[in-house]
């Protein structure tokens, strides 16, 4: 009975793994325009000030206005763009 329960959830495992693996191989990636703008924003509203606060204040822009995107199957969510590389079927 315990070995029944052991393969089945090899098997869910190794079917997600799959997924997984064939979105990232098989899919061109696209340019989030989101997040884009937001940098253009911040970037241009921090003219003059250090590299290194533009860079923070950008970042804590992006962590406050970004929308975050949860995919079926993600273990870890909060990815870098809001399209994914492609949906799983």
């Amino acid at each position: 009975m315990k070995d029944d329960k052991k393969e089945k959830s090899e098997q869910r495992y190794m079917e997600r793994i799959r997924l997984i693996k064939d979105r990232v191989v098989n899919t061109r990636p696209e340019m989030d325009l989101e997040n884009a703008k937001i940098m253009t924003e911040s970037f241009k509203e921090t003219a003059g000030e250090p590299l290194c606060i533009r860079k923070a204040k950008a970042f804590r822009r992006q962590c406050r206005e970004k929308t975050v995107k949860i995919w079926d199957q993600e273990l870890i969510v909060g990815g870098s763009g809001m399209i994914m590389k492609q949906r799983m079927r």
